[in-house]
């Protein structure tokens, strides 16, 4: 767990040193300069942002033959970095409670704006139980998220996200092996 949290700290900050802001443009004025400054760092506050998130969650075991599925909640923070107009990337560290399972999701998403307040998301995911003495030979896993967020303001958003276990977990003991699929639904609000 302690290498995932340093990896997700370590990864926010560099995306955070290397954001850079747009040169002024050349021949204008001390006023002019000032204006496109201003209008240049509002822009770039407004792609360049942090927030938290939570909401409704579903992980399902799937064994191949059936799944079962149990709800609980997840909360976290989120940061965004512009790639382009369109184009954002998205990190983001998760808790997520569901029945006695506790787990920790770090993903990093690309975000793509559809239309102005409609984006796709698509990323690796990263997940983590913690504290299950059950699982604790695979207690982390690699997944697949894809899913949509909707801007209800230029703070409030919602999103819905599924993520696809790619990681078999289980071992020679255990019947059948099982992967960890997670469904997401919330409210975030980004600073």
């Amino acid at each position: 767990m302690k290498k995932i949290l340093l990896s997700s700290i370590l990864f926010l900050t560099t995306f955070a040193i290397f954001a850079q802001k747009q040169p002024v443009e050349e021949g204008t004025t001390g006023n002019q300069q000032e204006e496109i400054s201003e209008e240049q760092e509002e822009e770039e506050n407004r792609k360049n942002r942090f927030g938290v998130k939570a909401g409704y969650s579903s992980v399902a075991v799937d064994l191949g033959v059936i799944s079962l599925s149990v709800d609980g909640f997840y909360a976290g923070l989120i940061a965004e970095f512009s790639a382009t107009d369109k184009i954002l990337i998205q990190p983001e560290v998760l808790y997520s409670r569901a029945a006695e399972a506790n787990i920790i999701h770090g993903a990093v998403l690309a975000k793509y704006y559809v239309v102005e307040n409609l984006s796709i998301l698509a990323g690796p995911q990263a997940t983590y139980f913690i504290g299950e003495e059950d699982v604790e030979d695979n207690s982390f896993g690699v997944d697949v998220a894809v899913g949509v967020g909707f801007d209800i303001t230029d703070d409030l958003f919602a999103d819905l996200k599924y993520a696809y276990g790619l990681t078999e977990r289980g071992d020679e003991n255990d019947f059948i092996p099982y992967k960890v699929n997670t469904f997401q639904i919330g409210l975030g609000y980004k600073f």
